[in-house]
């Protein structure tokens, strides 16, 4: 699906601009802050092709793209009007808890600073690694050096009045305005009062100087300052004078608040937060690595690590940051993860490519994302192991004390911003081994789990009917000729990689096509036995004489419905003829359930048989050819 109408499609299922107070976008997720969540279709949302995952946190809902997620934003915006909500000047928002609202907070502010952080990051990485090689005389270094030096670090010294803008933003506020007010901090008229720490006289009351450049919580705490005055401003005084008195007024009673009281206030709360943390890794680095490192997943999940950027940054500017190493034991167990999924899952399968694009989205840029709602959500096996894999790969890291030296995301080519380099070397080798070997000898599947489509469950139930003496193995079978299985359904036929479901899409449960009915009545395809015949009646199975098992599972996740729409008239070892009803369905409820009616018919055991293909045009009515199963070689099914 193209980005303009993975966009477009995204726009629809959100409820519209009209439903949406702020667009924005991170690394990996379109992220919005909306007015009603009914109007959301959620399930909808996550079946769209493109859509990783749909998260609801932090007062967002996440719709989780991947990498490629700038591209279907930027599509999104010329939609008309959602450039009016882009970045959040779309009304007010809904209500939110207090955690709800710091969360969204700090992530809406650090998340449209995302690509300078990361460029600034790798260019003092370049920076640092040219000075440790004497490549340029510190002293007196070359114009070319110092260009590098002002590339790489003025949005460090500056961060202040880009972190006022964007959280002024946030919170509906006029962002220039905030980040004017921010950037007294580092005016020469304030920093020439003294030196950090003096104290001058500012009308009878003591004035801190603080050196505020690099600082975050001064900045967050002017903006959230300035939510309350600038709304109250315009409230108070006449429409006419807003565009002088607002800003004037602004200015004049927050930049001395700003000297007095926040500023002072914001320096305590990051001196705070960094102290804890330098205190949890003196008390017991090791823990904190492995506490940290097993829940980092659950922040990644939710779209919280964000938050934790403020603190990460505070923590690079006291000395270094432990936070981002012990992330990377995630991170790396993670492509660990990605690499084996992709030796093991089938060729050409949806997953081999999903764990593919994972493993080198994730080694070169540090993303996990896809992988975590792509395969460890869905393949629950998995799950126990990365969280163990974390907190063996943390408790190296704390027991090295690796740190980073600047901000960024954990991959191949941030190694040397990590000290001691050799331990974190050592740490994210062990996450990635454990995990790789892990689910090579294990797997990713486990039997029964929520991995399997309902489908498979059905076919494992207790409604299903136990093999007899006389019924045919799921070992290799002989066939006669090559057999041609009518279609149980009318309608349009899709190629099975369209039905929106990974599972029958990967063709995990067996080979087939997908059909669109336009009927509801549901026949038998040849004479058999009912093998699966959930009281739900959204499946069937049947058996024919010669072993071919057949599997028609009506629409996708409609075991749901819990029977709603659907008139079952067969049950298990019954026996049938050609065009029996099997089951009625009212597509009516299906559709208006959200549900999608593509409707998978699979031969199942088709490994068994040999190679399955469609014998059917773009339409095909019940009753007429759909697949043919041509046998396989007798030397291949003795192999």
């Amino acid at each position: 699906m193209k980005d303009a109408e993975l966009a477009e499609r995204i726009g629809v299922l959100i409820g519209g601009p009209k439903n949406v107070s702020q667009a924005t976008h991170c690394a990996t997720r379109l992220r919005f802050v909306v007015k009603d969540d009914k109007m959301v279709a959620t399930d909808d949302l996550k079946k769209l092709k493109g859509v990783v995952q749909v998260v609801e946190s932090g007062g967002q809902t996440q719709v989780v793209i991947g990498p490629g997620v700038g591209e279907v934003y930027e599509a999104l915006l010329k939609r008309p009007g959602w450039g009016k909500v882009a970045g959040g000047e779309g009304g007010e928002q809904k209500k939110q808890g207090f955690v709800d609202w710091l969360f969204g907070l700090l992530s809406g502010t650090f998340q449209p600073l995302l690509m300078p952080l990361l460029g600034s990051s790798m260019l003092l990485m370049v920076y640092g690694l040219a000075n440790q090689f004497a490549w340029f005389d510190v002293d007196n270094p070359s114009a070319f050096w110092q260009v590098l030096l002002a590339a790489a670090n003025s949005f460090f010294r500056f961060m202040p009045i880009l972190i006022a803008a964007t959280a002024t933003r946030r919170l509906g506020g006029t962002p220039y305005l905030g980040a004017t007010i921010a950037a007294t901090l580092l005016h020469p008229a304030f920093t020439g009062l003294g030196g950090p720490g003096d104290v001058v006289d500012f009308l009878g009351l003591p004035l801190y100087v603080y050196d505020y450049a690099s600082s975050v919580f001064p900045a967050i705490l002017i903006a959230i300052a300035l939510s309350y005055l600038e709304p109250l401003l315009r409230r108070i005084l006449p429409k006419n004078l807003h565009l002088v008195l607002v800003p004037t007024l602004s200015l004049a009673l927050l930049v001395p608040l700003a000297y007095l009281v926040i500023g002072p206030l914001g320096v305590m709360l990051g001196n705070g937060l960094v102290f804890l943390i330098q205190a949890a890794g003196e008390f017991s680095p090791i823990l904190m690595g492995i506490v940290f490192g097993a829940t980092f997943i659950f922040f990644v999940m939710f779209g919280l690590h964000w938050a934790l950027v403020p603190i990460q940054l505070l923590a690079i500017a006291a000395g270094g940051d432990p936070i981002t190493p012990m992330a990377a034991a995630y991170n790396f167990g993670v492509w660990g993860l990605a690499v084996a999924v992709f030796l093991r899952a089938p060729k050409g399968s949806d997953l081999r490519e999903m764990a593919g694009a994972g493993a080198l989205s994730g080694l070169i840029a540090g993303i996990s994302e896809p992988m975590l709602y792509g395969v460890i959500l869905r393949y629950k096996r998995v799950f126990p192991m990365i969280i163990v894999t974390g907190a063996v790969g943390g408790g190296i890291m704390g027991a090295f004390q690796v740190k980073a030296g600047a901000f960024a995301f954990s991959s191949l080519l941030t190694i040397p911003l990590m000290t001691p380099t050799l331990g974190y070397v050592i740490g994210i080798a062990v996450s990635f081994t454990m995990m790789f070997v892990g689910v090579l000898v294990f797997g990713y599947e486990a039997k029964g789990s929520n991995d399997v489509s309902t489908a498979e469950a059905a076919m494992e139930s207790e409604d299903s009917a136990e093999p007899t003496d006389d019924q045919p193995s799921r070992a290799a079978l002989t066939l006669d000729g090559e057999p041609t299985l009518a279609s149980p359904l009318t309608g349009k036929v899709i190629p099975l990689s369209e039905v929106p479901d990974p599972v029958f899409a990967g063709g995990h449960v067996g080979a087939g096509v997908g059909i669109l009915p336009t009927d509801g009545q549901v026949v038998a395809p040849f004479d058999g036995t009912i093998i699966v015949a959930p009281a739900s009646g959204h499946a069937v199975g049947l058996r024919s004489s010669d072993g071919i098992e057949l599997l028609i599972h009506v629409g996708i996740d409609t075991v749901n419905l819990a029977g709603r729409g659907f008139t079952t008239h067969v049950k298990v070892k019954q026996d049938v003829r050609a065009g029996d009803p099997l089951v009625d369905v009212d597509l009516k409820v299906i559709e208006e359930a959200g549900y999608s009616l593509a409707t998978p018919v699979l031969v199942t055991n088709a490994r068994a048989l040999g190679e399955v293909t469609l014998d059917a045009g773009d339409t095909v009515t019940a009753g007429e050819p759909l697949l043919r199963v041509t046998p396989m070689r007798e030397d291949a099914s003795s192999s």
